[in-house]
């Protein structure tokens, strides 16, 4: 299993469900590639201390976790992956580490082409929706596109006669169903809260506000994606 981190100068938004806002912001992505099956995970960090990194390993094994899948060994460059608190969570569950040289980032080659497409197929969508919709799309919304990318690309076909990555990682022949997939950044009808509560609204009144599209959201099915309101 390859790992590495994506940093950005530009900070990502953090988006919230409910709540007081938050002044977090994305600075980091730590990106995990399976070599086996070319499936990817995507964690996203307010910081790249070794709190938060472990904080993405954990994330990323409970997922795996749920497909049946147990992770044995990593590859991974210097950086936070070799600290303590990184270490002794790798040992404590009978895992293995092996590091690049110093300055042989090629070592690690699969992680680091996988941060290269993933960015330039989230530049692609984030430029794209800019261009359609400039006054509400910017680029603090590149958290999101990197997500869609990933989405994208995690549960397509690399071809007609072939699975798409997410199959080969669970080793199942079946497809997943991505009919709801709508495009990033592309504006999004929804239905008023009065509405959706089955409330009465005034007639000629608008039932529907406009939001932005951010792609599948983590948390529900594959049919409810995330909106920006």
């Amino acid at each position: 299993m390859a790992v590495d981190q994506l940093e950005s100068s530009i900070p990502g938004f953090k988006g919230q469900m409910t709540g007081k806002l938050t002044n977090q912001h994305i600075v980091a992505s730590t990106i995990y590639v399976d070599h086996a099956s070319d499936l990817s995970y995507v964690y996203h960090q307010t910081s790249i201390t070794s709190e938060e990194t472990l904080k993405s390993m954990l994330a990323f094994e409970k997922c795996a976790a749920s497909h049946g899948i147990n992770i044995k060994h990593y590859q991974a460059d210097n950086g936070r992956f070799k600290d303590k608190l990184f270490s002794k969570s790798i040992e404590e569950k009978g895992q293995t580490i092996s590091f690049c040289g110093v300055g042989a980032h090629h070592q690690n080659g699969i992680a680091e082409k996988k941060i290269g497409d993933l960015q330039r197929r989230a530049t692609a969508l984030l430029l794209n929706a800019q261009r359609r919709w400039s006054d509400a799309i910017n680029t603090h919304l590149w958290t999101y596109a990197i997500r869609a990318a990933y989405d994208s690309r995690t549960y397509a076909p690399t071809n007609e006669n072939d699975t798409c990555p997410m199959s080969r990682f669970c080793n199942t022949a079946s497809l997943p169903t991505i009919q709801n997939q709508y495009h990033f950044g592309c504006p999004t009808s929804m239905l008023q809260k009065e509405h959706q509560d089955h409330k009465k609204i005034r007639k000629w009144s608008d039932r529907t506000r406009i939001g932005i599209n951010l792609g599948y959201s983590s948390r529900h099915a594959l049919s409810v994606s995330l909106i920006l309101n």
